[in-house]
C-alpha cells in the first residue's frame, strides 16, 4: 500500500473534478440576434392581391393555397441570426381540414334546426371546444415551420403540450 499523499504533493493538490470537463460549460457565449424582415409591401400586395382574385373565383377552394403562398412568403422573409424561417404546410391537409370543419358545421346547422332544444347544448359543445381548437391551430403552424433546417431531422418545432391542458 502507498502512503498517504502530503502537503506540497502534486497528488495531494489534485481533486478529481466534480463533473467531466466540457459538461454543462457553454461552448459559445449567447449573444442577441435581432429579428429582421427582408419582405417588401409591394411583392407581398402582389401576392395578396392574386390570392384574393384566385380564392374569389374558386370560391374558397384556393384560400388553403393562399395561405401557404402567404406564409411560405413571410416566413421566407423573416431572418434570425443570419438564417431564415420556412413553412412546410401542405394545403390539401389545410383543405381537407377546412372541408372536414364545415362538413361538422353543415352537421350542427341541421341538428339545431331539427331539433330546438339543441341550439343551447351545441352552444355549449362549441364554446368548449374553442380552446381545443385554438391549441390544435396553434399546434400545427408550429409544426409546420422550421428554422435552420430543424425538419430535415424529422424533427420539426413541435410543441409537447398535451391538449387537455389547453382548457386550464
Amino acid at each position: 500500500m502507498s502512503p498517504p499523499p502530503t502537503a506540497g504533493d502534486p497528488a495531494a493538490d489534485a481533486t478529481p473534478p466534480s463533473t467531466p470537463p466540457g459538461v454543462g460549460v457553454r461552448s459559445e457565449r449567447l449573444h442577441p440576434a435581432p429579428l429582421r424582415f427582408h419582405g417588401k409591401a409591394s411583392e407581398y400586395f402582389g401576392i395578396w392581391l392574386v390570392n384574393l382574385v384566385l380564392t374569389l373565383l374558386t370560391l374558397g377552394i384556393y384560400s388553403a393555397w393562399a395561405k401557404v403562398r402567404a406564409r411560405r412568403y413571410i416566413y421566407g422573409s423573416t431572418e434570425l441570426d443570419g438564417e431564415r424561417f420556412s413553412y412546410l404546410a401542405d394545403p390539401l391537409t389545410i383543405l381537407k381540414g377546412r372541408l372536414i370543419a364545415l362538413g361538422l358545421l353543415v352537421i350542427c346547422a341541421l341538428i339545431d334546426q331539427a331539433y330546438l332544444l339543441a341550439q343551447p347544448i351545441l352552444a355549449l359543445v362549441l364554446v368548449a371546444a374553442i380552446p381545443w381548437l385554438l391549441a390544435r391551430a396553434l399546434r400545427f403552424n408550429a409544426r409546420m415551420s422550421a428554422y435552420r433546417n430543424v425538419c430535415q431531422a424529422g424533427a420539426r418545432l413541435r410543441p409537447r403540450g398535451r391538449d387537455r391542458r389547453c382548457l386550464r
